[in-house]
């Protein structure tokens, strides 16, 4: 018997059986693809599970044992010393039974006083050895009977420098409106460190609140949701941090920047408010502040100029 194949200028005669050949070689090796995008998924679902036991390389942080369930900064940003006061309020959990310790990932920040927000008692931290690539981890001595399932929120008062690798300032005549500065962050893949103290690894996600202090004429914007004000973050299983609230008393973040120094005598400042709900990798965390202006283009699309 004979086979016609079709696809040229020409019909070519073939035997059947070569064409059936053809077609159980082809059905093996759609199989064997099959088969192999099966495995290289079971790989990946392996390799996702090895890394909640494995500690990540790239990042100090003692997640394995404390969590950062949240984040709250103060920001205050200074165009002419490019320098970025903040603090932090860091909500953790223990996540394994009595941790000494929360270490966090910095890389040249300055930090000056640790806290223990509920009672203002200051707690004992140094900065480990600093490390060309991956800068200094942070050690905070954590108070004792702190177990699986304990909450406890800090406080970090600390400074960017201006060599920080998540941070970009362009000067006025860099811009394309030639009058006002411009800061943006980049903090992919292992920058957040350079701006907050933080678990810089992927493998922690947390929601992040923010309050940034700029100048007057400028408008600050983050991967967040602004806010008229203060943000309220209500509780639930994952963001219960006060142990004596309900989940009918939300948590709401301070009024302004109260821990970081006030603006410079005669400085025309502005406050910006944040909100991101979602927990967020710290790579993704994200400001930039600038003269920007918005055009409402529909009830979900803005476009920003």
């Amino acid at each position: 018997m004979l086979g016609v194949r079709a696809g040229t200028r020409h019909l070519t005669k073939r035997p059947l059986s070569a064409l059936l050949w053809k077609a159980s070689c082809s059905n093996t090796c759609r199989r064997a693809r099959l088969y192999s995008g099966v495995s290289r998924s079971l790989q990946v679902a392996t390799d996702a599970a090895a890394m909640a036991v494995r500690p990540d390389y790239s990042s100090f942080a003692n997640s394995q044992d404390v969590l950062v369930r949240h984040s709250h900064f103060e920001l205050d940003v200074n165009f002419n010393t490019k320098v970025l006061e903040g603090f932090v309020h860091v909500h953790i959990e223990a996540v394994s039974d009595g941790p000494k310790e929360l270490v966090l990932d910095t890389r040249d920040l300055t930090l000056h006083g640790v806290t223990l927000q509920s009672t203002g008692e200051k707690l004992k931290y140094k900065l480990g050895e600093k490390h060309k690539a991956l800068g200094s981890p942070l050690h905070i001595e954590l108070p004792s009977g702190f177990s699986t399932g304990s909450k406890l929120n800090l406080g970090i008062r600390f400074s960017c420098s201006p060599q920080s690798t998540a941070l970009q300032y362009l000067d006025p005549e860099q811009t394309a409106g030639g009058k006002h500065p411009y800061l943006f962050t980049q903090c992919q893949a292992i920058h957040a460190r350079s701006l907050v103290p933080c678990q810089d690894t992927p493998a922690v996600k947390s929601s992040y609140s923010a309050a940034v202090r700029v100048p007057a004429d400028l408008t600050a914007l983050m991967s967040a949701v602004p806010k008229d004000g203060p943000p309220s973050i209500q509780p639930d299983t994952t963001l219960d941090f006060d142990s004596s609230s309900t989940e009918s008393e939300p948590i709401t973040a301070p009024e302004g920047v109260p821990h970081l120094p006030p603006p410079p005598s005669g400085s025309d400042t502005k406050l910006c408010y944040f909100l991101q709900k979602v927990p967020i990798p710290s790579y993704l965390i994200a400001l930039a502040v600038g003269e920007l202006e918005s055009r409402q283009l529909s009830d979900r699309l803005v476009l920003l100029l």
